[in-house]
């Protein structure tokens, strides 16, 4: 047998020599890791070729051996793989120990190449369970605060680490031992505990998850005078028996057989429990003394009445990726920057990155960078907390393209030579006109890009008619105004076209039409138009992230299977989503329709099996959804249909195949006309809108609709485990922990 190795590759892995120069090791990326954790690293260089070996005697054995070797320090990394002559990925070893390591490449013949104290293993913080004054992590342990009798604290527990972060609040068991004080509850991620008698006692706190008990111990002081107690007693206050008692101790107003402890203003408190008095905590939001219907702290409030239980909101988290596409290898930048936060500075939140969208947020800080190996379009998240352990999630789309099939916009004015490419525009530049006709003209699938920093003023239609996929992306501006009316601006056709981070304004027509098979529109402004999107072509998608203001109509859905999906449509002069002949099958879920003149959704003409689902309609001036007679198998669930002037629902049971699960509140004429029953699980309740003035329609976390949608088969909450957050399914467009 003859058998050759040859130290090359022809064609996309490089030319054949005979002996080829060893590989070069450029980057390690990630750079750092903690001890233990399952990372996947990214390895750059040149020259990481794989080894051709040819058998002359039986060709049929010939192969490329690509058995590429990675070290780290002097552990052997695991699922090394060949990805190109410049990069490699390999999994670090789970048993590497903390210390900064060489990193170093062996390719298939042997020849090896290190970057010196290249990565870097760091020591995971140890995670603590520690019992609190506050929930988030960020209150004060047992045993640092100081009681008086007959205060009350409340308590957590709180897996915690050590740089201040926090995992999530466990249930435990809690107990007293001293009889100093007793806990109620004593099950639960929250208690009160109530000093009844002086001296220390020891807090325990037994929680599932943790092999051994947490606890602390407290040391109550009696009160001496009533300057003792004054942080917790009215300045009339009466010292009794070690106890300050405010005002009159002599009376029992209530009639229940113990004298009372009145408070400031005269309150006249429940003083035969031991969680209610002058001194005691309502708050915290979610501690039980602001849920048990008692004004504990007597200042005349009861519970969410009282400003210490108001809730906090989770953060809103606005995520940027710039640039807004790239090649396979080059860096990613994420800017959480613009998140906002009603009760906290952005500052102060906690940033997770989640680039490959598997539910695992692997990286943390308000920015991050990743590369991408591979062209596609990826989805990537940004779930921001706040201290109070309260989250959100935002999910933007990036493009990675290969360097052959782009075409970047350069100039505004609105060319059309024959012909143009990119590397040959002719006339000024490269225009969006002349990259979407050489897109259609190209074999493959190819990537225009609009830079934010160009306005493509356009002096006719726009359209995509090839078979094959465009894309289409960038954060610049279509800008419609020039046309005539009734023509359309920007339309998809042909293929399944995708157009992402755009901004289309100002067609007196319709500014985007979607009429190729399984076009989308994603991540998009659409505003100031006649009709915002169309969308006719069969498994057209509307969504995520698109938001239409300002058009006479927002959105035509007309296509056979269409959709809408986790999007806005706001302050149409008109109806904020038509849903035409044609349109069977067509889904909405997860989009906000509020403010619009006429109805929040008009299904109409011989639409069929339509499903309306997890929608929030708000405060349209006609109504919130208007069925007509015939049309058939409207499905309706699990929507909040709140404020809109005419009925929350305008349709006849015979147009309907499903009606349940939503909640009608606020509508003017009433929940439907006439629908018959509205099935067993619709709800009567204010959604209790964090701020329905300023249009932050997300339900507060205390909401009685929270938890109560129905199963529809559908996932809720993104990338996050699961399909729902909380006990079930909230409905609405939001998903609220």
């Amino acid at each position: 047998m003859r058998a050759l190795a040859l130290a090359g590759i022809c064609g996309a892995l490089g030319a054949c020599t005979a002996h080829g120069p060893g590989p070069s090791l450029q980057g390690v990326e990630p750079a750092t890791a903690l001890e233990g954790a399952a990372v996947q690293l990214t390895l750059t260089g040149v020259d990481f070729r794989p080894q051709v070996v040819a058998d002359f005697d039986r060709p049929n054995l010939s192969r490329v051996d690509d058995a590429f070797t990675v070290r780290i320090g002097g552990e052997a990394a695991t699922g090394v793989a060949w990805v190109d002559a410049r990069t490699l990925t390999a999994w670090l070893p789970a048993t590497l120990g903390v210390g900064t390591w060489d990193v170093t490449v062996v390719d298939p013949r042997g020849a090896e190449s290190s970057l010196p104290a290249s990565f870097e293993v760091k020591a995971r913080p140890p995670v603590r369970l520690c019992v609190e004054t506050l929930p988030g992590g960020l209150g004060t342990p047992v045993g640092a605060a100081q009681l008086r009798l007959g205060s009350t604290l409340a308590l957590y527990s709180v897996e915690r680490l050590l740089d201040g972060g926090f995992v999530q609040d466990l249930g435990a068991s809690w107990s007293v031992v001293g009889g100093i004080g007793e806990v109620s509850p004593t099950t639960g991620t929250a208690t009160a505990f109530t000093a009844t008698d002086a001296g220390t006692g020891h807090v325990v706190a037994r929680t599932a998850p943790l092999p051994d008990a947490v606890s602390g111990d407290f040391t109550v002081t009696a009160c001496e005078s009533r300057a003792d107690c004054v942080d917790a007693c009215h300045s009339q206050a009466t010292c009794v028996q070690g106890r300050c008692l405010p005002g009159p101790v002599d009376k029992d107003s209530d009639g229940d057989g113990a004298l009372d402890q009145r408070c400031v203003g005269g309150t006249d408190c429940d003083d035969t429990n031991p969680l209610v008095g002058p001194g005691h905590y309502e708050g915290p939001p979610w501690g039980p003394a602001c849920r048990d219907g008692l004004d504990n702290d007597c200042n005349g409030l009861t519970d969410l009445a009282d400003p210490t239980c108001a809730p906090g909101s989770a953060p809103i988290p606005v995520i940027a990726v710039s640039p807004p596409y790239a090649r396979p290898g080059t860096s990613l930048t994420g800017d959480g920057s613009g998140t906002v936060d009603r009760e906290q500075a952005s500052a102060t939140l906690r940033y997770e990155w989640d680039w490959d969208g598997d539910g695992t947020f692997e990286a943390l800080g308000v920015t991050s960078s990743h590369s991408f190996a591979d062209a596609g379009v990826y989805a990537v998240s940004l779930r921001v907390w706040d201290s109070e352990g309260l989250s959100g999630v935002a999910t933007t789309q990036v493009v990675v393209a290969a360097s052959a099939d782009t075409g970047v916009v350069t100039i505004a004015d609105d060319e059309s030579n024959a012909g143009a490419t990119p590397s040959s525009p002719g006339g000024n530049g490269f225009s969006l006109r002349e990259a979407l006709a050489w897109a259609d003209a190209t074999a493959g699938q190819q990537l225009v890009v609009l830079p934010a920093s160009i306005t493509a003023a356009v002096r006719s239609p726009l359209r995509l008619a090839s078979s094959t996929r465009t894309t289409v992306v960038g954060h610049g501006t279509i800008d419609c105004s020039a046309l005539a009316a009734g023509t359309v601006c920007l339309e998809a056709a042909g293929g399944p076209h995708h157009l992402l981070h755009l901004t289309v304004e100002g067609a007196l027509g319709t500014a985007v039409s979607l009429t190729g098979p399984g076009a989308q529109l994603s991540d998009s402004a659409v505003r100031a138009s006649g009709t915002g999107v169309d969308a006719s072509g069969a498994d057209a998608v509307v969504g995520p992230a698109v938001e239409v203001s300002g058009n006479t109509t927002g959105v035509s859905l007309s296509g056979a299977r269409v959709q809408l999906v986790d999007s806005v449509v706001r302050q149409q002069t008109g109806a904020g989503v038509v849903v035409r002949t044609g349109s069977s099958a067509a889904l909405v879920i997860g989009t906000r329709v509020f403010d619009n003149g006429a109805q929040g959704f008009d299904v109409s003409g011989q639409a069929g099996q339509v499903r309306l689902w997890f929608n929030t309609i708000h405060n349209n001036g006609q109504g919130g959804v208007r069925v007509t007679p015939s049309v058939s198998g409207v499905d309706l669930r699990d929507n909040l249909v709140t404020g809109n002037g005419g009925w929350g629902l305008d349709a006849t049971a015979t147009s309907l195949g499903a009606l349940d699960g939503n909640d009608f509140f606020g509508n003017v004429t009433g929940a439907c006309r006439l629908c018959g029953s509205l099935g067993p699980g619709t709800l009567a309740l204010d959604p209790g809108y964090v701020d329905a003035a300023l249009r932050d329609l997300r339900p507060g976390v205390l909401s009685g609709v929270i938890d109560r949608g129905l199963d529809l088969g559908v996932d809720r909450n993104g990338v996050l485990p699961g399909r729902f957050l909380g006990l079930g399914f909230d409905p609405g467009a939001f998903e609220i922990r």
